[in-house]
């Protein structure tokens, strides 16, 4: 390494050991922390109101939940958790829309303040009570406090106190205004939303483990019965090695990334406008104030999490807590962890390293590359095989090493910013990648890595429907037999010739583009071809056909399509070209799908270009609908018969299990309970009193009838399974991992470790796929429903399997990739 290098690295890290005095000259005072002026100016006012609210409430049951904690600390622990859920984007959102509710929002609140407390209802209650003292102070207010009459209430349902629609809690000052020091010191002590600074206690019972002090379940959500049947495992040691897994991936300690960290501070940002008071009643419907509140929402967190992050570095190492869902998948508690979007992830670093060798450089070369895909000056290499990633990160060398020391060295990101990925292509990923790479050619493979380098199962349902039923051909699609040498191959589907990489890496996802482009050309469905953007749009089929194999109907799938164009409109227009005349590129006249005459819904979908750009406005969602019908009947009838056949036959034992009022319960090769288990809710309307009398209606699930919800357990017991297989196969990888020392991370069927230990993880979770597949777990679901249904009972025929060897999975390095 040159004198040169040697002086731009130190210069790096000792402005990076002095971030604060190196921000104070950069952009003055008012930029540090310590230059916030309102750091504790709020919590005395919330203070005094809350004494004064305990003085004359009634609600005994409230302050019971409340009695432990001393009226400042709860003034100072309540802005701090209002100032984290208003401007976060996901704390208090809807589970099935996404968007924020004053129920889910009053929930997480609750959850913060008295997370002891197992009774759903009063915890609504306990953030109910707290968002009416937050609205006492300034800095904090309702959406249809800003505009009553516009929020969609009638004057009866207001002088009634009827909440018809969504709410959520909002700060009326900027994020900057009131996030100071003192603030982020109260959140970062809050383990639901920041990482811990000392070890999680191991798991040892559903009630017993994770973060010291709070009442938080073994299984994530509100499960009891699969909680009882948790218990009743532990207890019989059949669950140890589930517990064993979760507690060494929850024992890896993680340090911040401080040149990237550095490298978000600096950014120069476009401010997003709020939106204006008159219309913040059009937040809670689709449309462009909506998509304006959600990225306004998106800055404040990235703000929020940013200043956390500062923190978070100060104290060193850090821990994830962990815990599962009722299929055994492993989840974080805490709101900051490595499973969020990619400015989050950039910041992950493993707390020890290893010497990288030789071997290991070549692996970070190829991660480098597989996060490089949104670069404008390169073809897509997330594409290309391992090998030809790593050349073509040798023939960018010089590009990927200016831009590294860019990062280190703590330069004006805009130096670099042509040079870089978009933020929704893995942006900051990439220039972490490109900074450890830097450091590793320069000190050479003595240098000790800490990154993270991810590896992705190259479709995880079809893999483990594909091994279930031992099919050859399907398997082939997902990289799960012996790689071929390379030259072509026949499809399954039309007979079309398919040409296969030298390598033998084959992109189920590219095949199924390519398939469903072909068949719209074949039934002349032009208008459809359209919607995608030539015949390898990889990104429109990914999530649909992902979701497919998890049970996904047309409709689920249209929904998923519908958002991706509209995410290409909203890209395409900040892009702020000129504007071009509107003219229609096609006029959808009357045509027939299937015996089916389509005609009347040819002006549902306007299609028009701006400059030579196609935009596409959503009328009606029928289109997409079309696309996601066309793109089903081919996965199910042509691209993956056999695993339709396997979902289809799952959905005919959950409807058997329904017709006879059982529920389908199956445990996993490693001992975990899984029941797929869905009644209708028991809900109760919590009336909450607000400020200015006026009433607020929630409608709480506090529990279960003994009426099932047959829809849902049938449309959700493919994915249930298919996820119970991805939680084995992550149990045992971890426990592999164990015995190995190696480092490891994971996002659901993602495997993350360091580059030493890359090789070797490929390795371990491609032997691990190997023998939890000796298990037939095809037979194990059917047994167990067999056993439940009476005697007369008719079964579904057992599927039949081919003679595909759960071994060859050894034998193909793109398993993941």
């Amino acid at each position: 390494m040159s004198e040169p290098q040697n002086d731009d690295i130190g210069r790096s890290f000792d402005r990076l050991s002095r971030p604060q005095q190196y921000l104070e000259t950069k952009d003055g005072l008012g930029a540090t922390r310590q230059g916030l002026y309102a750091r504790d100016k709020y919590w005395q006012q919330l203070a005094d109101e809350i004494r004064e609210n305990r003085a004359i409430s009634r609600d005994k049951v409230l302050w019971r939940a409340l009695k432990d904690i001393p009226i400042d600390d709860l003034a100072k622990d309540l802005v701090a958790i209002g100032q984290t859920v208003a401007a976060s984007d996901r704390l208090g959102a809807d589970r099935e829309t996404g968007n924020k509710t004053y129920r889910d929002t009053a929930e997480v609140i609750g959850n913060n303040l008295v997370p002891h407390c197992r009774d759903r209802k009063l915890r609504i209650e306990v953030g109910d009570w707290a968002i009416e003292r937050l609205r006492t102070l300034p800095i904090f207010s309702l959406q249809s406090d800003l505009t009553p009459m516009a929020a969609g209430l009638s004057r009866w349902q207001q002088t009634n106190g009827f909440d018809a629609n969504p709410d959520t809690l909002v700060l009326t000052a900027e994020l900057g205004d009131v996030l100071g020091d003192f603030m982020v010191k109260q959140i970062i002590n809050k383990p639901l939303l920041s990482p811990m600074f000392e070890p999680p206690i191991p798991w040892t019972q559903v009630s017993k483990g994770g973060v010291p002090g709070y009442s938080i379940s073994l299984c994530s959500g509100h499960h009891p019965k699969t909680e009882a049947a948790w218990r009743h495992a532990i207890a019989n040691g059949k669950m140890g090695r589930v517990l064993d897994a979760l507690n060494y991936l929850q024992s890896a300690p993680f340090v911040i990334n401080e040149p990237v960290l550095l490298f978000q501070r600096n950014e120069g940002r476009e401010p997003i406008q709020k939106p204006a008071r008159k219309d913040m009643w059009k937040v809670r419907e689709p449309g462009p104030v909506q998509d304006q509140w959600k990225e306004y929402l998106s800055e404040m967190a990235r703000e929020m999490e940013l200043e956390l992050a500062m923190y978070i570095r100060e104290h060193g190492r850090f821990w994830i807590p962990m815990h599962l869902d009722f299929r055994g998948r492993i989840i974080a508690i805490p709101h900051f962890h490595f499973g969020r979007e990619d400015r989050i992830r950039g910041l992950f670093l493993f707390a020890d390293g290893e010497p990288i060798g030789v071997e290991g450089l070549k692996w970070l070369k190829a991660h480098v590359a597989a996060r490089a895909d949104g670069v404008n000056w390169s073809i897509k290499p997330s594409r290309l095989s391992r090998e030809q990633r790593t050349a073509w990160t040798d023939e960018n060398l010089p590009l990927l090493c200016k831009i590294g020391r860019a990062v280190l060295a703590g330069d004006d990101p805009k130096t670099i910013q042509w040079a870089l990925p978009s933020e929704e292509d893995e942006r900051y990923q990439f220039i972490a990648a490109c900074a450890e790479l830097v450091q590793a050619i320069d000190i050479g493979p003595e240098f000790k890595t800490k990154l993270p380098l991810v590896f992705d199962c190259t479709n995880s349902g079809l893999q483990h429907l594909a091994e279930m039923r031992r099919d050859r051909i399907e398997g082939r699609w997902v990289n799960i037999t012996k790689p071929l040498d390379g030259g072509t191959t026949t499809s399954p589907y039309d007979d079309a010739v398919i040409e296969i990489e030298g390598d033998g890496l084959n992109d189920f996802y590219g095949i199924m583009a390519a398939a469903l482009w072909r068949r719209l050309f074949e039934r002349e469905l032009f208008g459809l071809r359209d919607l995608l953007e030539g015949p390898l749009d990889r990104k429109i089929v990914k999530q649909p056909v992902m979701s497919y194999f998890y049970g996904a109907t047309p409709i689920g799938m249209s929904d998923q399509i519908c958002e991706i164009i509209e995410k290409r409109n909203r890209t395409k227009k900040k892009k702020k070209l000129p504007r071009a005349e509107m003219a229609p590129i096609r006029t959808f006249s009357v045509h027939e799908v299937d015996g089916i005459l389509y005609g009347k819904f040819a002006n549902i979908f306007s299609l028009h270009r701006v400059n030579d750009i196609p935009y596409g406005t959503f009328i009606d969602g029928f289109l997409p609908y079309m696309l996601a019908d066309a793109l089903y009947k081919l996965l199910e009838q042509e691209g993956a018969p056999k695993a339709a056949e396997t979902r289809n036959h799952l959905i005919k034992l959950a409807e058997l299990c329904n017709e006879h009022k059982k529920i389908l319960r199956f445990d996993t090769p490693l001992g975990l309970p899984v029941i797929n288990r869905y009644f209708k809710p028991k809900e109760e309307r919590l009336i909450c009193s607000g400020v200015n009398r006026r009433r607020r209606d929630i409608i709480v699930a506090i529990g279960e009838t003994d009426k099932i919800e047959k829809d849902r357990a049938e449309n959700a017991v493919a994915a249930n399974f298919v996820h119970a297989a991805d939680a084995a196969l992550l149990h045992l990888v971890a426990l592999a991992a164990a015995k190995k020392s190696m480092p490891m991370l994971s996002i659901h069927d993602c495997f993350i470790s360091t580059a030493p230990f890359a090789a070797d993880l490929n390795v371990t979770v491609r032997d691990c796929f190997s023998r939890l597949h000796r298990h037939n777990w095809l037979n194990t679901i059917w047994q167990a429903v067999r056993k439940i249904l009476p005697k007369g009972a008719t079964m579904p025929p057992r599927l039949k399997v081919g003679d595909l060897d759960p071994n060859e999975v050894k034998l193909n390095p793109f398993f993941i990739n």
